[in-house]
Order: structure tokens, then sequence, then C-alpha cells
């Protein structure tokens, strides 16, 4: 059990959960209504689909591009970016992988073209047009807060909690 106490000014709010985990995702939206009034909106999935492959599900159509739908996925390793980016640039995706450029094991596969992206990711917090399915790893997934609404999907290459969180 977790015990989270907040006092700003004069308000003290304690929050007991036996699963915090589970409780932590929604904690900060009745906050954010208990001090201020009103309930950020958030952007719903229309659907949850769960998959043991992401380049399986690509080869066999359960994601595929369609006009205007734009997918972000997280994936935990490079070489799985990269294999997740080829696989959906052959299924006619406008795929781009990203990921932190300082990683000296990938320096050749980090284009300019990856580095532009990437700064706009960062600075920009949106996906630059054309794309349409970005594959990051864990500074850019993880790190970054992206305020792209064009983004319809997000896809986590994990069955991991903890990557999935």
């Amino acid at each position: 059990m977790k015990t989270i106490i907040l006092e700003p000014a004069r308000i003290k709010l304690i929050a007991v959960s036996a699963t915090p985990e589970f409780a932590a995702a929604y904690f900060s939206e009745y906050l954010n209504y208990i001090l201020t009034g009103k309930l950020e909106c958030a952007n719903d999935a229309k659907e949850t689909i769960y998959i043991d492959d992401i380049v399986e599900a690509i080869k066999d159509g359960t994601i595929k591009p369609v006009e205007g739908r734009r997918y972000w996925c997280y994936t935990k390793y490079i070489h799985e970016a990269l294999r997740i980016e080829a696989v959906a640039r052959s299924k006619a995706f406008n795929t781009i992988a990203v990921w932190s450029e300082g990683n000296p094991n990938y320096r050749k596969e980090y284009t300019e073209e990856k580095a532009h992206v990437t700064a706009i990711v960062r600075d920009e917090h949106r996906v630059p047009q054309p794309y349409d399915f970005i594959v990051t790893t864990g500074v850019l997934g993880r790190g970054v807060d992206i305020y792209d609404e064009s983004i319809q999907d997000w896809i986590c290459n994990s069955k991991d909690y903890e990557e999935i969180v």
C-alpha cells in the first residue's frame, strides 16, 4: 500500500491505494479537478488491440496504413525499431524510427532525416508530416511529451508492465 500526501497552500489531500500502480494513472486527473475545478480532457484510444509482435501485426494487416491515421510506436531496443521501420515501410507506411543520437552503436543508421525529425519531436512536441508511423525508443518514447493530436494510436512493442506504463 502506498500513501501520497500533498499539501499545496491549505489543502491536504491523502490518497491511499492497495494498487498504486493502477491508481496513479487516475490520480493526477482527480488532483487537477480538485485544485482547479476542471478535468483535463485526454485522448482515449477507440480500441485496444493486444498483439504478440508488431512486425507480425503489420505483416498480417492488423496494423495497416489508413489515410489520415497516424501511429506512435514505442519499442525498447534500436535494432527492433529499425526492424519495425523496415517492415512498416514495406507495407506502404511513411515511417521513421528515431532514438537518441548519442548511441555510438547505431551512429551510421542515424541519418540527417532522423536527426531532423528527432529535433522537431523534442523541441516542438509534434511529429512532422508526412510520417504516419513513428517508431521510437526510450529517450523519445518515454522522455518527451507529445502534444500532437494527429497521432491516434499508441503501440507498445512489449508485454512488460513497466514498459507499457
